[in-house]
């Protein structure tokens, strides 16, 4: 199963040393979910976090 998502957050600070600015950021991402005997086996995810830079 693939997931593809859009958001926004509002970014407060604490990543890496970028200064809090409350700044509005939109973040996608997708996630990929494999399947063994109707539980997931494993999860892949990957997003756009490096947006706030």
């Amino acid at each position: 199963m693939v997931v593809r998502y859009t958001g926004w957050m509002t970014y407060k600070g604490g990543w890496f040393d970028i200064p809090s600015e409350n700044q509005r950021v939109k973040e996608t991402g997708i996630m990929i979910f494999s399947f063994e005997c109707s539980k997931v086996k494993e999860m892949w995810c990957e997003n756009s976090d490096a947006g706030i830079l």
